[in-house]
């Protein structure tokens, strides 16, 4: 039904969609006015290995890497205002944490894993200028 939900929330879901341009049309369509859509996408653009961007995406199924501009441009084609785009994990230690997890499949040790967050914490910090990241995080409006 068109105009039925307030608010739609999606967590590194949409890069793994081949038709992710009409995913979005269709959560435009089945947003109320003003209702507000939250979400991430991978964009690892802080990486620059191509061999190990694509060992990520045929691992786990990634269809496609965002930039911030072209998301901000494609929101706005489709029609949603109010857009704010985050990059998050933008230190070298995220870059290196995540390039690490890609090599490990995503496998860790829980008791460095407490160390590892709480340094990245810290790193994150010192970072609040830099304009990309691992993942960016969008709030679009109706």
């Amino acid at each position: 039904k068109s105009e039925y939900f307030d608010k739609i929330f999606s967590f590194s879901v949409i890069e793994h969609i081949s038709n992710y341009e009409e995913v979005l049309k269709e959560s435009y369509r089945i947003l109320k006015n003003n209702g507000e859509m939250i979400f991430s996408v991978d964009s690892l653009e802080t990486i620059n290995d191509k061999k190990l961007l694509e060992k990520h995406k045929t691992n786990h199924h990634v269809e496609k890497y965002f930039t911030k501009n072209e998301m901000k441009t494609l929101l706005e084609k489709i029609g949603f205002n109010g857009i704010e785009i985050h990059p998050i994990f933008k230190s070298d230690f995220s870059k290196n944490l995540f390039i690490k997890g890609i090599n490990n499949k995503f496998k860790c040790n829980i008791f460095l894993l407490f160390f590892e967050y709480y340094y990245l914490l810290y790193k994150e910090r010192s970072c609040s200028n830099k304009t990309k990241g691992i993942f960016l995080i969008i709030k679009c409006q109706k």
